[in-house]
């Protein structure tokens, strides 16, 4: 069965998941410096517990942390119960919010 798609479409399908990859890893980082940095303020007015107030040389240690464990276990969990490319269609439109 010949192929529809031209040779430069195997360069162009690595081109765009490269772009596709530093978005995501962009956006993550994006995110997670937000939501820590709003977990922290939390914190400090005791809208969550005040542990998430601790600093750690000016860093919102406890923040950090729990973002980190979220942004790590949330996609794990998706990818076990989901299929791969739902996984990446959710995660993909929750990153462009």
């Amino acid at each position: 069965m010949e192929s529809n798609f031209s040779v430069y479409s195997y360069y162009l399908v690595i081109i765009v998941a490269i772009a596709v990859i530093n978005d995501g890893i962009l956006a993550l980082l994006s995110f997670g410096s937000a939501a820590s940095r709003t977990i922290f303020r939390m914190g400090v007015d005791r809208s969550f517990p005040a542990f998430f107030a601790k600093k750690f040389k000016d860093q919102p240690i406890a923040g950090n942390v729990t973002i980190s464990i979220v942004l790590l276990i949330v996609p794990l969990v998706m990818i076990s119960r989901l299929p791969n490319e739902t996984t990446f269609i959710i995660l993909g439109t929750i990153a462009s919010l």
